[in-house]
């Protein structure tokens, strides 16, 4: 991720899941993505993915603005439609970390207790 959103922060969290969280402005609440990896599978998190187009009809969830795609498989990480929702995300990401003040420099934030 931080090869594709050059100039993104990433924030690790740990609950009932790891989950790495990437944001322009270090404020999880203004993430575009993450990786939650849970003890059986991992999903890709597009954080506003309701708002995002997905013309295959991949994501899933039935959140307000959360959606997700089930990585089966690296191929599936690789796939032409996953990428072109992660590029999506990332300039969607871009736009609101500039409409809420500009990007914040990259850090990487550890929030495991």
């Amino acid at each position: 991720m931080l090869k594709l959103a050059p100039g993104c922060s990433e924030l690790l969290y740990q609950s009932y899941a790891v989950s790495d969280v990437f944001s322009y402005t270090h404020k999880l609440g203004q993430a575009f993505i993450h990786i939650a990896t849970y003890a059986k599978h991992v999903n890709l998190g597009f954080n506003r993915g309701a708002l995002l187009k997905d013309s295959k009809e991949l994501l899933r969830g039935s959140g307000k603005l959360i959606r997700h795609v089930r990585l089966e498989s690296k191929a599936t990480l690789k796939s032409s439609p996953v990428l072109q929702l992660i590029r999506l995300a990332i300039e969607e990401g871009r736009e609101q970390a500039e409409s809420k003040g500009g990007v914040a420099p990259p850090k990487f934030i550890n929030h495991r207790k």
